[in-house]
This record gives structure tokens, C-alpha cells and sequence, in this order.
């Protein structure tokens, strides 16, 4: 793995950590794409492998949510038409959970946004870079609705995912005695390099 360090993190969006990532990044073969991730969110394994498994570029969301600030989205016949904040609750397909991966069209088209706004120092955010991408690029949408992934903002969000994410357990019959001293295991999924000040490929 490899770290790419955005030396402009205080005053540049993520976007342009893309964009240095992606200047270094190998060129994604036919069969294979390239992963991307918010860096504010944590998925389990059963969410990644569900958006590997699509052949092509695709898009995560979860239709089991909705929260009205959120990126939504709208698609048809399985494909993703658009994406936006303000799509109310009737018309949204779903919420983006801010991972995709990307056929080797796609990182070239994504690249080609991110230079452009770098060229242009326009500090776009990475939710208006996605809106360009699905317009200039077929996306399919995979519902990892069911699976465990959070977006972690606040404190309150870092302890509903641990909650989440713990896998915590022990015998039932001794979870209420003071003296119990048996084992208990615990552990936790792992998550896709995030993608923040930082950028790892």
C-alpha cells in the first residue's frame, strides 16, 4: 500500500487528494477496478465484496436509510441517473455510502474531473465530482442495504459504530454476574483505505 500525503489538506478538498492519488495510481485493467471510500466511512467485508462482485463501475447505497443532509440518489433498471442532496424521500432510490469502484472508463473520466478542478482551483467537493462521474459515465447502483457500515463525523458516531461493528460476545447464561471471569472474544471488520487528507492506493 501506499500513502500519498495532500500536503494542502487544510485549505484543499478531498477531491484533490484524488487527484494526486490518482496521478500515481496504476491503470486499472479490463477485468479488474479501482476502489474508492469516503474517508469519514467504515464498511464490513460483506459490503466491499458485494460492490466487487459487479462487473464494471458501481456505486453503494443503502435503501434501509434516509437521512434528509445526505447524498441520495436516483436510478433506473439498476443503473444510477443521478445523484444530489436535495432529492426528497419520494423520489430517492437510495443513500450513496460514499464507496465505488471504478472500471478503467470511469478512473479516467474521474481523473480528468479531479485535474480539471485542480487546474481551475475550484474547490469542489467529492459529491459534485460523483454527480460529473455518473453523467459522463454508466454506473451501476449495488444496494448494500443489511450489511454493517457507518459514517463516523462525531463521537456520538464513533460509538454507534463500535456498537455496530463489535463483535462482543459472551456465554449469555454469565453476562450478568460481577464475578464472571470466562473468556469473551472480540474484534472487529476491516474497512476500505479511506480517502481524506490522505490518500492510500
Amino acid at each position: 500500500m501506499r500513502l500519498v500525503r495532500n500536503p494542502d489538506y487544510r485549505s484543499a478538498s478531498a477531491l484533490y487528494s484524488l487527484d494526486l492519488a490518482l496521478q500515481i495510481a496504476e491503470p486499472c485493467a479490463a477485468d479488474e477496478g479501482l476502489c474508492i471510500s469516503s474517508g469519514e466511512c467504515i464498511y464490513d467485508d460483506a459490503a466491499i465484496e458485494r460492490v466487487l462482485s459487479v462487473s464494471g463501475s458501481a456505486l453503494a447505497v443503502d435503501s434501509s436509510r434516509y437521512v434528509a443532509s445526505s447524498t441520495k440518489v436516483i436510478a433506473e433498471n439498476g443503473d444510477v441517473l443521478f445523484t444530489g442532496t436535495g432529492i426528497p424521500k419520494h423520489a430517492a432510490t437510495a443513500v450513496v455510502t460514499g464507496l465505488c469502484k471504478l472500471d478503467a472508463h470511469a478512473c479516467g473520466v474521474l481523473s480528468a474531473i479531479a485535474a480539471e478542478s485542480t487546474a481551475e482551483k475550484r474547490d469542489a467537493p467529492i459529491a459534485v465530482a460523483l454527480g460529473d462521474l455518473i453523467r459522463r459515465a454508466r454506473m451501476t447502483l449495488v444496494d448494500i442495504a443489511g450489511t454493517k457500515w457507518a459514517s463516523v463525523r462525531t463521537m456520538d458516531d464513533l460509538q454507534a459504530a463500535d456498537k455496530r461493528f463489535s463483535r462482543f460476545s459472551c456465554p449469555a447464561s454469565d453476562v450478568s454476574s460481577s464475578t464472571w471471569t470466562g473468556p469473551c472474544t472480540w474484534g472487529t471488520s476491516r474497512s476500505v483505505a479511506p480517502l481524506s487528507s490522505s490518500a492510500a492506493i
